[in-house]
């Protein structure tokens, strides 16, 4: 089975699992992560260069599919130049 499908499969897997207001929290993180990169001129690939990972662990998280650490999300911080709580939702509530 080729990687692609095998990491599509563990991702579907993954989001089934969590509660529609977990997977908006997600997907809001990734989309301020996307926002923050390229108010700041980077692309993925220089803001995965400059904090030490994959291109496509960027991608995933600006994503949504990838519950990610908060020291990852530090590093990225630091790399961005912006507090870690810019990175973060405001709200995570039930009832999204």
């Amino acid at each position: 089975m080729p990687i692609q499908l095998i990491e599509h499969l563990f991702i579907f897997g993954f989001m089934k699992s969590l509660s529609p207001s977990h997977q908006k929290y997600m997907i809001d993180l990734g989309t301020k992560l996307r926002d923050i990169r390229r108010s700041k001129s980077y692309s993925q690939a220089q803001l995965a260069i400059d904090s030490e990972m994959e291109v496509s662990q960027i991608s995933r998280i600006e994503r949504g599919v990838l519950n990610t650490s908060v020291l990852t999300l530090l590093k990225i911080a630091v790399v961005l130049d912006v507090e870690l709580s810019d990175l973060l939702p405001t709200h995570l509530s039930e009832d999204s």
